[in-house]
C-alpha cells in the first residue's frame, strides 16, 4: 500500500511539473523581440540653437518689434487725441461730449482688437514656423534613428530619469547646422510644402 501511495504522489508530482512547464514551453513558441534603443532630444534647444531655428525666430522677432512700434505709435496718437478732447470738453455740451467720447472709445476698442488680432496672427505664425522647423529636421532626425538603430526619439521633458548618452541634441544641432549651411533654401516655404 505504501508503494501505491508513493506511486500516486510521484504521478501527481510529474503531472504538476508538466502542467507548470507547459506554459513556459508555449512562451518559447513566440518570436523573441529584442528591444531597440530610445533616443532623447531637447526640442527647445534644437530649435533655439540651430541656425535654421534662429533664422525662423529672427523673422518672428522682426515682425514682433514692428508690431510693438506700431502699438506704441497708436497709443501715443490716442493719448494726444484724448488730451485734445479733454481740453475741448469745457467748450461742448455734455451730450456733444458724450457723442465724441463714445466715438473715441469705439475707435480705441477697435484699434486694440485689431492689434490683438495681429499679435495672435503673429503667435500662430511662430507656431507654424516651429512645425515647419520640425518638418525640415525630420530627415536628419530619421538618419540619427537609423544610425543608432533606435525605435523612437522622445522629448527630454517627457522623461524623468535617463542616461545622458541617450541624448542626441548636440549631434542633431550639428547635423542641422551642416544641412542648413549646405542648403540655405531650406527656409523657403516651397521647399517645405
Amino acid at each position: 500500500m505504501r508503494g501505491t501511495a508513493f506511486l500516486g504522489l510521484l504521478l501527481v508530482a510529474v503531472l504538476g511539473v508538466f502542467a507548470l512547464s507547459a506554459p513556459a514551453r508555449a512562451q518559447f513558441a513566440f518570436p523573441t523581440v529584442f528591444p531597440k534603443p530610445v533616443l532623447l532630444l531637447d526640442q527647445d534647444r534644437l530649435f533655439a540653437e540651430t541656425d535654421l531655428g534662429k533664422a525662423l525666430d529672427a523673422e518672428i522677432l522682426a515682425k514682433r518689434e514692428a508690431l510693438i512700434k506700431e502699438n506704441r505709435a497708436i497709443e501715443l496718437a490716442f493719448e494726444t487725441e484724448e488730451r485734445r478732447l479733454t481740453d475741448q470738453r469745457a467748450k461742448m455740451s455734455a451730450e456733444e461730449f458724450r457723442v465724441v467720447s463714445d466715438e473715441f472709445d469705439s475707435r480705441v476698442q477697435a484699434a486694440r482688437e485689431a492689434q490683438l488680432n495681429k499679435d495672435l496672427a503673429l503667435q500662430s505664425e511662430a507656431d507654424q514656423n516651429r512645425r515647419r522647423f520640425f518638418e525640415i529636421s525630420a530627415p536628419v532626425l530619421s538618419r540619427l534613428m537609423q544610425k543608432y538603430s533606435a525605435s523612437a526619439i522622445l522629448d527630454r521633458r517627457s522623461v524623468l530619469l535617463f542616461d545622458k548618452n541617450m541624448d542626441i541634441t548636440d549631434e542633431a544641432i550639428a547635423l542641422l547646422n551642416e544641412a542648413f549651411a549646405q542648403n540655405p533654401d531650406l527656409l523657403s516655404k516651397e521647399q517645405t510644402q
